[in-house]
């Protein structure tokens, strides 16, 4: 809101700072202020402004497809999604699948009860993360 402003009319409003934000986040969860970051409801153009933030680091490509993601889910007898799932869940992240197919909501429920061994946990360092 702009200072001296009243009411939420859109010349009122002041247009957030998305990459200085996510910079300021990664501080507080660097210095152990917060114990995660996240983004939420964003669209495609504010989920861009954040991409191109220093220090911010992807997986490249599909993931799902990831030869090193289906290696692992082959030897567990699981899908690549329960995987990723479990893996973001033991990494202690709070996970939030997304489907509209009844058949992957199920299986993407159907990932508690096991885990990803430490051998096979260890492959995912080597998934090759965007620069």
């Amino acid at each position: 809101m702009k200072r001296g402003a009243a009411g939420f009319a859109s010349e009122n409003l002041v247009q957030p700072d998305i990459p200085s934000t996510w910079r300021a986040m990664e501080a507080l969860y660097d210095t152990g202020k917060a114990r995660a970051i996240g983004v939420s409801n964003f669209s495609i153009k504010k989920l861009g402004a954040l991409l191109g933030s220093p220090g911010t680091t992807w997986i490249k490509g599909d993931v799902l497809n990831n030869p090193i993601l289906t290696s692992v889910a082959e030897k567990l007898g699981k899908t690549p999604a329960q995987v990723a799932l479990r893996w973001g869940l033991q990494m202690g992240h709070s996970v939030l699948p997304k489907s509209t197919s009844e058949t992957r909501i199920k299986e993407n429920a159907q990932v508690h009860g096991w885990s990803i061994p430490d051998d096979l946990f260890a492959k995912f360092a080597e998934i090759e993360q965007a620069s």
